[in-house]
């Protein structure tokens, strides 16, 4: 843990004992979304990190970008899945690898465009 370092951090403003906001923008990799476990492995080095910098307190609030999550879709799915060429290559094995949920989503979808 002491090689992890904030690459680009910038500080604004002073502590007047209000609490603070802390953005924090990881870096991703694809084997960060393998699993819920390397997900949440990789945020909680940042948030350790934050914490032995001193940039959290209790009244601190913490900001992830608004996707951040999006990818956890592909935990657990097979490797083949993970390295496939394109999105479009990899949604359809994972249509392959779970026919069942995604016919039983598709059937039950309102939604236009749902096989898209």
């Amino acid at each position: 843990m002491d090689d992890l370092t904030f690459p680009d951090m910038h500080q604004l403003g002073e502590d007047r004992g209000r609490g603070n906001l802390l953005g924090i923008e990881p870096y991703m990799t694809l084997q960060d979304y393998a699993s819920k476990e390397s997900f949440f492995n990789k945020l909680n080095s940042y948030l350790l990190i934050a914490r032995r910098e001193k940039y959290m307190d209790s009244k601190t609030i913490i900001l992830f970008p608004e996707y951040v999550g999006t990818w956890l879709v592909l935990a657990g799915e097979s490797e083949t899945i993970l390295h496939a060429e394109t999105l479009q290559a990899a949604e359809r094995l994972m249509v392959f690898h779970h026919p069942l949920e995604f016919l039983s989503h598709f059937l039950t979808s309102r939604e236009k465009g749902r096989a898209e």
